[in-house]
């Protein structure tokens, strides 16, 4: 089964690029169904090829068994090469693939796991086997998930010079415990006995001490469990507040945003638990709207049809066309603060 899979296959990335142009012509042309059964295509090659290219790599046994035994219970005795769409998503989600890909691809994954993985794969079914009428927004929605999925997991290159987080691995040259002279590869303070660094379980790379969360892929460091239990919710806390007031207004800024993701990562909060805090704390729908955005954006890119996309759905959610802009301003300050730059088309 899968732990005798045969050598690491090598993907060529403009083979994805080449799909996407297809369904983003089939969108243009009005085949929106046709643009759906592309998409879905698009997912099944693309998690067949991310496992592929996992595979080989995976160090811990727990996780490679992990996998097996998804794809005993999903496969039923094929091998996930066989998998379509629906299986393959079950035993991503079974195996905490995605968990394992975020060391591999150098990413926290936040837009593909914010997919509605359910919807996705219900439109693409009633595409293929029920041939149903699709409107433009679907199949526009269907095309922005599958941009954000192929960029973020690296099977479409995006480009972008990535801007570093915050310089974690910098050279000190005094202890921030006692002030006593150290050096850059020291990992404790021969004076106090403080620990100067520590490395990212992750993606390996150095930290500082009082780091909570990993700024490059945004693995949390782990502490003991009465560390974690004291902090937790003085931690939760604290986050709430700030969203609160950054919401008070109804709309959020471009400083706002910056500042709200500056201190979720001094704070050590993922991305997924301040989404859930943030939820809570914002008008109803905002945050509905800023995820699209998000996705539109997957490509540093938004063209006129997603920018028509983005304007109707602002509408019936009942977002002004003002604070639409201004919470879009604010998004986009935060994605080219963590890499990329932006093109607005239209």
């Amino acid at each position: 089964m899968i732990l005798l899979f045969h050598k690491r296959r090598m993907y060529m990335p403009g083979s994805f690029r080449k799909k996407l142009e297809a369904a983003d012509s089939l969108y243009l042309r009005e085949s929106y169904a046709a643009c759906i059964r592309e998409c879905g295509a698009i997912f099944e090659k693309g998690m067949r090829e991310l496992l592929h290219n996992l595979l080989p790599v995976i160090e811990e046994l727990q996780q490679r068994r992990m996998i097996e035994d998804a794809e005993n219970l999903i496969g039923a005795g094929k091998a996930f090469g066989t998998f379509h769409l629906t299986q393959l998503e079950g035993l991503y989600r079974q195996a905490g693939i995605f968990d394992m890909l975020r060391k591999h691809v150098k990413s926290p994954l936040r837009k593909t796991r914010r997919i509605d993985w359910k919807t996705m794969i219900s439109w693409r079914n009633e595409a293929v086997h029920e041939c149903r009428e699709f409107s433009p927004d679907e199949a526009m929605q269907m095309l922005i998930w599958t941009r954000s999925f192929l960029y973020e997991c690296g099977l479409v290159p995006s480009g972008h010079q990535q801007d570093s987080p915050p310089k974690a691995d910098q050279p000190q040259k005094s202890c921030a415990g006692c002030s006593g002279s150290i050096k850059e590869e020291w990992a404790y303070c021969p004076g106090c006995g403080m620990r100067l660094s520590l490395t990212c379980r992750s993606c390996k790379r150095i930290l500082m001490p009082d780091f909570r969360i990993c700024p490059y892929c945004e693995t949390q460091v782990p502490l003991c469990s009465e560390q974690a239990q004291q902090i937790s919710e003085k931690v939760r806390s604290e986050y709430a507040i700030l969203c609160r007031g950054a919401w008070l207004d109804g709309i959020i800024n471009a400083r706002e945003r910056l500042l709200l993701n500056q201190v979720r990562l001094e704070l050590g909060l993922s991305d997924a638990e301040a989404d859930d805090i943030e939820q809570r704390e914002a008008p109803p729908g905002v945050i509905n709207y800023l995820r699209l955005v998000e996705g539109a954006l997957a490509d540093g890119v938004i063209s006129k049809e997603e920018r028509a996309f983005l304007n109707r759905k602002a509408a019936s959610l009942g977002i002004d066309p003002a604070d639409a802009n201004e919470l879009e301003e604010a998004l986009k300050a935060c994605e080219e603060k963590r890499g990329g730059e932006l093109v607005v088309l239209g």
